[in-house]
């Protein structure tokens, strides 16, 4: 295996930097898997490109990874729908209008927390975007929101019987030949 020094680091930097700078995560990465097989293809971009292809069909060749992509991609379609129509700021609003104290908006939010529980991702997703304004409006800081949502999202996930983790988790199990062993095809 040939070692790439510092030029390792430069997918990831610059994903993360193009993330920041372009609000556009889906291009970023995918700037940042290109820039890899850059890197591990001695900077020929043809070569590169089709790298990067194939790994990405590889990836999804599996039928338990497309699930987990699907999956993701509705769920993130449904939170863009949500912010589009105005829904996550109406329920925001409505929400505002009968938590009246910190304490009862803190416990609302730990609370939807529990109760969305589908993906850690998306629990994130919609209970902040509903949440925000509410938590703003009682000067609570966006920390704590924070925290209550990563204190709820991937705990609450990994205990739910029906979440994105469960397929995950499935999946591992199938490509490390767990569901063969216990006598599940």
């Amino acid at each position: 295996m040939e070692h790439y020094g510092w030029l390792s680091l430069l997918p990831p930097v610059l994903t993360v930097v193009l993330a920041l700078l372009t609000k556009e995560v889906v291009f970023s990465l995918f700037t940042g898997v290109f820039v890899g097989y850059l890197i591990v293809n001695n900077w020929n971009p043809i070569t590169a490109l089709i790298g990067a292809t194939d790994g990405i069909a590889n990836s999804l060749n599996d039928s338990w990874n497309i699930r987990i992509v699907l999956f993701c991609a509705l769920l993130g379609a449904f939170v863009g729908l949500m912010q589009a129509t105005g829904a996550a700021n109406a329920f925001g609003r409505w929400m505002a209008s009968k938590v009246k104290s910190r304490v009862g908006t803190l416990i609302i939010t730990w609370l939807f927390g529990i109760f969305i529980f589908i993906d850690d991702y998306f629990n994130s997703l919609t209970i902040g975007t509903v949440m925000r304004p509410v938590t703003d409006e009682q000067k609570i800081s966006r920390a704590k929101l924070a925290y209550i949502l990563d204190s709820t999202a991937a705990p609450v996930s990994v205990l739910a019987p029906i979440s994105s983790w469960v397929v995950t988790i499935m999946s591992i199990i199938k490509s490390s030949d767990g569901f063969s062993k216990l006598g599940v095809s």
